[in-house]
């Protein structure tokens, strides 16, 4: 997600993005079938919506976004495709921030990040629930050396808990 530096108290930000790339694993199955001939390409479409509150030298943030993922066939070496359905899911976030202006071009700051992710299918072609939730939290800061050189410096940690199925969890034991 992506949150707006700067705005006046109480105004909403709207961003939006989207993006295409290629996918760096190749469809996992439990048989022998032809290898993937390429990579699937997937794009992702959504858009973020937030708002910023300054008190003074503090900046209050929030945020809540929706993106979408959606996967194209694999293209598999004896000439046929294959599907990728079970992968394409929808994400439901949302976004705390609180910074303080330090001083001048240094702008120290906390961040929280939830999010859910809802698959198309419930079961993937290995017998999993895809579904899943997860989230972020980053301390860092941002940082003005010119008004041609800004940017910003966090580190943090991230998880991400899947929900499986009762049978594939069984069947992964044997």
């Amino acid at each position: 997600m992506s949150m707006a530096a700067s705005m006046s108290p109480a105004t909403p930000a709207c961003s939006a993005r989207r993006g295409c790339a290629s996918l760096p694993t190749i469809p996992a199955a439990r048989t022998c079938r032809p290898a993937s001939s390429r990579y699937p390409v997937y794009a992702t479409f959504g858009g973020t919506l937030g708002v910023d509150q300054n008190f003074n030298r503090l900046q209050l943030s929030a945020g809540a976004a929706v993106d979408r993922t959606v996967y194209q066939y694999s293209q598999l070496t004896d000439g046929t495709s294959t599907s990728n359905d079970d992968r394409n899911y929808n994400q439901y976030g949302g976004l705390g921030r609180v910074s303080y202006d330090l001083m001048p071009g240094l702008k120290p700051f906390g961040e929280i990040e939830g999010n859910v992710r809802s698959h198309d299918l419930l079961v993937d072609r290995n017998g999993y629930q895809r579904n899943s939730s997860g989230g972020n939290v980053r301390a860092g800061t941002s940082f003005e050396f010119s008004r041609m050189l800004t940017g910003e410096v966090a580190v943090g940690w991230a998880a991400r808990t899947l929900r499986r199925s009762a049978a594939a969890i069984a069947c992964r034991a044997c």
